[in-house]
This record gives structure tokens, sequence and C-alpha cells, in this order.
């Protein structure tokens, strides 16, 4: 209608579910189990905590950044606690995805895989989450490994060939392109001997905090270890 389309032009909410400011998505406040949001709400940002613990929620279809910018943000604890969401909210107008953004999303699907948009992933983005395997975009420059305190980090990594930061072993071990640098072991992989590639000069902090290894094979040229 001209109401709604004068509502939206001029940033003014016109649906009580939604609050929204200048793009950013702030919280939702409705109680649909099959949500899907209208991309003309040209929405930027999932702001901080806009779903946190809708436990009911089981699919979202949203247009973030649908303003054609390119640098849309799922925020921090955006979906945190979403215990029955099964679906990854992603479009290719996503940049980052914020520190605990999924995090406790138990029911989420087992493989997800980044939007070549996405250049930034937080910490903890989908810590406590039973997925096995997470690939990367090639637009992937920025992602923080460290599991959140207590919980691990069960994926596996699968690195798309034209990411020019990123690679994977035939382990799924993520390291950084040209595998100098051993960055994260994924504790989902069974094996319990792991013999580092020779290329590698440094491995990275708390690379294998949650591995179940038993035996680590390290190169002599390994000059740093992290804590």
């Amino acid at each position: 209608s001209f109401i709604e389309g004068y509502c939206i032009e001029n940033n003014i909410n016109v649906n009580t579910n939604y609050d929204i400011a200048d793009g950013v998505l702030k919280a939702y406040t409705g109680s649909e189990t099959n949500l899907t949001i209208p991309s003309n709400l040209c929405i930027t940002t999932i702001g901080t905590e806009a779903f946190y613990n809708c436990k009911w929620l089981k699919t979202v279809s949203i247009g973030v950044d649908t303003c054609g910018n390119n640098d849309g943000v799922i925020g921090e604890s955006a979906f945190e606690g979403c215990e029955r969401l099964h679906n990854v909210p992603l479009g290719e107008g996503i940049a980052e995805i914020g520190y605990k953004a999924f995090f406790g999303c138990y029911d989420i699907v087992k493989y997800i895989h980044i939007p070549d948009s996405v250049t930034t992933i937080a910490q903890g983005a989908f810590g406590n989450c039973r997925i096995i395997e997470l690939k990367l975009g090639k637009g992937v420059s920025s992602i923080d490994v460290i599991p959140i305190p207590f919980y691990n980090n069960p994926y596996r990594y699968v690195v798309d060939s034209q990411n020019p930061f990123f690679s994977n072993d035939e382990y799924t071990a993520l390291f950084n392109k040209d595998k100098t640098t051993l960055i994260h072991y994924p504790s989902f992989n069974e094996n319990k001997k792991y013999t580092i590639p020779a290329t590698v000069t440094s491995i990275g902090e708390e690379a294998f905090r949650t591995s179940a290894l038993t035996s680590v094979l390290i190169p002599e040229e390994v000059t740093a270890i992290g804590d």
C-alpha cells in the first residue's frame, strides 16, 4: 500500500513484531515458528540478541542487506539459545557473523556453507551447536576459532579453493593459505594420531584444545607454538 511504502521509505516501522531502527532489526517480539521477514524492510543488521532465546523458532528467511551494500551483519548473540532453529539465515549480503551469533542452536543444520560475501566470523559464532562441517567461502579473511570456555568447536573445516587466506588438509584441519600456520584441529575428527605437515612453522593458540588426539608429530620446522 501507499502508506506501507511511505513508512518503509522513511524508516517507520509498521510491523509491531519487529523493532527496527536505521536498518537494524533490534528485536523480534512475535511467536511464529517459521518466520519470513520481508526483504523490502531493507534490514542491514540483525542486532545484538534480536532473537535471543526464541526457543520456538524453527526457520528464518530474511533479506539482510537488501540495500545492495554487501555489508550486512548478524550481531552478537543474535540467535543465541534458539534451540529449535534448523536453518542458518545467511544470504549473500552478509559480511560479518558476530560473537556467539548462533550459540546453542542445537538443531541447526549439520553442514553450514558460509557465503562468499562473509569476511569475518567471530569467536563462538557456532559454539555449542551440533554441526559437523563448516565450509568457508572464498571471502572469509578472519575467523576466531578459539572455543568459548567449556564448549567445543566440533566441526571440521572445508575451505573454498579460491579463498586467499585459509586452507584445509585431508584431516580438515584449518591452516593459513600456504599452510605455514596450523590454526585449529577439529575435535570432530576421530583420528588419534596426527602428523603436522612439514610446511608448518607455527601452531596457533589453542590449536589442539578440543581434539581427541593422543599423539601429535611436530616437524622440526616448527619454531613457534601458541598457548
